[in-house]
């Protein structure tokens, strides 16, 4: 309660509620008692004077009542009291009333015992008298009918055990033949579901079979347009292609196309990977092939214009299905062999030229060739004097993008940049193997997420 936690403001509070309720029930004994313990209350607080005030209140009404053991506690605090206020005579006299008090309680209590016991002694042996004879014709009948029970209850016992056995039994037997029974029709219920994956996984196997055939086979047809190193030999006097698809075809892909004396080199990344951005990369090159063939276009800001248009016009056939970003981002130049007189324009996608250990950025337009948000706008064309020793790099995000999530975070295209002028001086071959050697010690474990494409030529 709260005095022992001695919260003593709010017992006092308490206590003064509980005097009041005993004085409205007129229990004398329960104001002896509240006055106690806010004497008690008070003389713990050190305040001595309504400690003495409550504590010869609480004592007077004892006395009054003729109740012993409220005397003794209200004569003992009030000794205390007394000799916290050096009053020593009243402080003895209240000592002497409280072992007075304490002498008369036990002289009572052993009264009350001794005359418990000689009571409890006569009952005991009156009680142990009467019992012998009666004690003597109840063991006659006792046995009597022990013997009676105890044939009656053998027999009850019997049947009952008898009962139980071949209750047990039958219920054993019921629960075999049940359990049997159950154990037939889920071995043959696992044997079906056996059966129908068996089959299911056959049918997986095959269409999965079927599927990468088709795959393999689109990656012939893939490989089949894009141009071959033979190609790329004629025309550079060093190069690399560093060309890693995700899945086994690709929405990367790399163009190189001789007209007259134009050069047109390119290197896209449509939408997507896999299946889905092959589909697209064969677009791509199939619309590329048709834009050129034709003639009609001077420049390479020109050629994704019309690239963007016929991109658009074959994917947005169907509104509905239609995203606002598919496409391709790609880089794109026309090099005039005579002249070596270089062109780009840009989808997202730069070029890099180092010269003397300088690496410039020719930027690309922020829009892609194909769907877009925002309103069309013309791509820009950039022109450039090239010299001999130039090198020139076109490249997908994928191999930025591996870096980040594989190498650190923090990877960035300023990092690409760095390792291109580091390796730059070396030949087109070996700066190949240095772009994939730092990719795999790189990633480990990490799963490839994108196609990967980077190329370098030499002038």
């Amino acid at each position: 309660d709260f005095l022992h936690k001695e919260e003593y403001d709010t017992a006092l509070i308490y206590f003064n509620k509980s005097l009041e309720y005993q004085k409205s029930a007129k229990n004398k004994q329960g104001q002896m008692k509240s006055l106690y313990k806010i004497a008690l209350i008070y003389y713990l607080q050190n305040d001595l004077i309504n400690a003495e005030k409550n504590a010869l209140k609480s004592l007077e009404l004892a006395q009054n009542t003729g109740y012993p053991l409220r005397i003794t506690d209200a004569s003992s605090l009030l000794a205390d009291i007394y000799k916290k206020q050096n009053n020593w005579k009243k402080a003895y006299n209240m000592y002497e009333l409280s072992v007075k008090m304490r002498d008369s309680i036990g002289n009572a209590k052993n009264q009350k015992i001794t005359l418990k016991r000689q009571m409890q002694y006569e009952y005991e042996k009156q009680a142990a008298i009467d019992s012998i004879t009666f004690a003597k014709e109840l063991e006659i009948k006792n046995l009597q009918a022990k013997k009676s029970r105890t044939q009656r209850n053998y027999m009850f016992a019997g049947l009952i055990v008898l009962t139980i056995f071949l209750t047990f039994i039958f219920k054993n037997y019921k629960q075999k033949q049940e359990a049997n029974i159950l154990l037939e029709k889920q071995k043959q219920e696992i044997q079906t579901q056996a059966d129908n994956l068996q089959k299911a996984n056959e049918e997986i196997s095959r269409k999965n079979k079927n599927i990468t055939d088709s795959i393999n086979y689109a990656s012939r047809i893939q490989a089949a347009l894009l141009p071959s190193q033979n190609l790329f030999g004629k025309f550079f006097s060093d190069y690399f292609i560093f060309y890693k698809p995700k899945d086994i075809v690709s929405g990367d892909f790399y163009y190189l196309k001789q007209i007259d004396d134009f050069l047109v080199y390119a290197v896209a990344d449509c939408t997507g990977h896999g299946v889905p951005g092959a589909f697209v990369s064969l677009l791509g090159i199939a619309f590329l092939n048709e834009i050129i063939r034709k003639k009609e276009v001077q420049t390479a800001a020109q050629i994704l214009e019309e690239l963007r248009y016929e991109v658009k016009m074959s994917l947005n056939k169907n509104n509905a299905e239609s995203r606002t970003n598919d496409g391709m981002d790609i880089a794109l130049c026309i090099i005039n062999t005579n002249t070596k007189k270089l062109q780009f324009a840009g989808a997202y996608n730069p070029l890099y030229i180092i010269r003397n250990e300088e690496l410039t950025e020719i930027e690309a337009d922020k829009m892609p060739a194909g769907i877009f948000i925002k309103e069309d706008k013309p791509f820009t064309n950039n022109e450039i004097q090239l010299k001999k020793g130039d090198r020139l790099y076109m490249f997908s995000d994928g191999y930025i993008d591996q870096c980040r999530v594989a190498c650190t975070k923090k990877y960035s295209t300023k990092h690409f940049k760095e390792l291109l002028l580091n390796i730059s001086s070396k030949p087109m071959q070996e700066q190949k193997n240095i772009l994939e050697k730092t990719l795999n010690e790189g990633s480990g474990n990490y799963k490839q997420i994108d196609d990967i494409l980077v190329t370098g030529i030499k002038i």
